[in-house]
């Protein structure tokens, strides 16, 4: 590959582009939950929406940092049945629903720490958290630098990224 890749930050910077992290972000939610994924103005998010769970990794390697996002219960429901491909009423998915948006989060770090830094460098990522969290956590991502906002089929969902220098 010739020239340089300019959506890349250097190293110095924990800046990411909001660009290539809805990219990555939406293209996973349709390649594997099959559900359409938009970028939306922090503005148009209601407070009244706020509040649901939080699922979070944290990395180690050349860069530190983290990476969360935020959703409704439902909307995680919703997810993991379609990445099992099965209805989200489903006992089974509810069972299995917690685990799949676990590992959905450390495919999610992986593709944008590859799409940020590069494939050549290594990571370790930590265990994946997932936590109730309420609306006033929300309004913090939201009124952050790094909280960027979308809707997974018509509902919020706000991811966070963050490389420490």
């Amino acid at each position: 590959m010739s020239g340089t890749d300019t959506r890349r930050p250097a190293l110095g910077t924990n800046a990411i582009d909001p660009e290539l992290l809805g990219t990555v972000f939406c293209e996973l939610m349709e390649t594997v939950a099959l559900l359409c994924g938009e970028p939306i103005p922090k503005d148009d998010l209601d407070p009244d929406e706020c509040g649901g769970i939080r699922l979070s990794i944290r990395f180690k390697g050349e860069r530190s940092g983290y990476l969360a996002w935020f959703l409704h219960r439902q909307t995680g429901e919703r997810i993991a049945g379609n990445v099992l491909g099965l209805d989200v009423e489903d006992t089974y998915n509810r069972l299995c629903a917690s685990e799949t948006l676990k590992e959905l989060t450390r495919n999610l770090c992986g593709q944008v720490l590859e799409a940020v830094f590069g494939c050549e460098r290594d990571y370790e990522l930590s265990e994946t958290d997932l936590e109730r969290s309420t609306a006033d956590e929300w309004q913090d991502v939201i009124d952050s630098a790094h909280g960027l906002c979308y809707r997974i089929d018509g509902e919020p969902v706000i991811v966070r990224f963050h490389a420490e220098d």
